[in-house]
């Protein structure tokens, strides 16, 4: 199949993480969403929708990770007919910053599924790298969910932030 047009729109999220070594209750970090996109004309087929921008994910102290997030996100027809989309990641870029020395490392291991399946960068040769094809849809809701590595509490005040772009291309 060929592809007729690609409309592509990204959802940014930032996501703060602050990790000290003390007792705390929760430890919570701001994951804001927001559709950019990217092509400089806006498509007349298809539109990404996020409803909701803003998403907490607490740390959880026992497993020294940030628990999963689920994002909720529609895709839709403009023009009300059925289209045929692929879903694609290609935009998976995450940081830690020391917030003390100003030092950046990557934050790596990451997993992501898109409505229960594997879902990984089109860049990487991971299961879900070619995205998901969805057929004669009008209107479709889609979860993309994030399941977050291990980040040990440090004495140190760290800063994560991330972006994650989701694509859809129409095909034939």
């Amino acid at each position: 199949m060929g592809i007729k047009a690609i409309s592509t729109a990204v959802i940014i999220t930032s996501l703060s993480a602050y990790s000290v070594l003390v007792q705390a209750a929760v430890i919570e970090s701001i994951f804001s969403p927001q559709v950019t996109i990217f092509k400089s004309s806006v498509s007349d087929a298809l539109e990404i929708i996020a409803k909701k921008n803003n998403f907490i994910a607490q740390y959880d102290e026992s497993k020294h990770a940030f628990k999963p997030i689920s994002i909720p996100f529609e895709v839709r027809s403009r023009k009300g007919t059925p289209i045929n989309y692929r879903l694609t990641l290609p935009l998976s870029q995450h940081f830690c910053k020391n917030t003390v020395t100003k030092s950046i490392t990557p934050l790596t291991g990451l997993q992501f599924w898109l409505d229960g399946q594997p879902l990984a960068p089109i860049a990487s040769s991971l299961p879900g790298n070619r995205g998901y094809l969805f057929e004669k849809q009008v209107k479709n809701n889609h979860v993309i969910g994030i399941q977050y590595p291990p980040q040990p509490q440090t004495n140190v005040e760290q800063q994560c932030y991330g972006i994650l772009g989701v694509q859809a291309e129409i095909e034939l």
